[in-house]
């Protein structure tokens, strides 16, 4: 019995600890991407994928550390181009924030490292 509880002392002792979340900001959630338009206000927010077509002229990143998932991949089209932006999550070291001006977001995909 004691070896038992003394194994899963060291299971739980050797398992790292889920990193700490970041802020809630005014308008994104800890955890979440979230898409604006400075024109009429705020668009799609998620913790998951998406995939759509909306006008904005801003993205943030504010989720959390997960060395597999907390970067986001953004697909968007500007003046009839497409283009794709990886953003790393809140605060850095990377940018965290992108604002192309005004332009289609088609899809945020969340990702490891950019």
């Amino acid at each position: 019995m004691a070896a038992s509880l003394t194994f899963a002392a060291v299971l739980v002792a050797g398992a790292s600890a889920p990193a700490q979340a970041g802020p809630d900001l005014q308008y994104c959630k800890s955890g979440f991407w979230c898409a604006y338009n400075w024109g009429y206000g705020y668009g799609p927010r998620s913790e998951g994928n998406w995939t759509g077509d909306v006008e904005f002229t801003g993205i943030m990143n504010n989720g959390n550390y997960d060395p597999w998932r907390d970067h986001i991949q953004v697909g968007y089209v500007k003046d009839g181009q497409w283009h794709t932006r990886c953003l790393h999550y809140n605060p850095g070291p990377g940018d965290w924030q992108f604002e192309p001006g005004v332009a289609r977001l088609r899809s945020v995909t969340w990702r490891g490292e950019c």
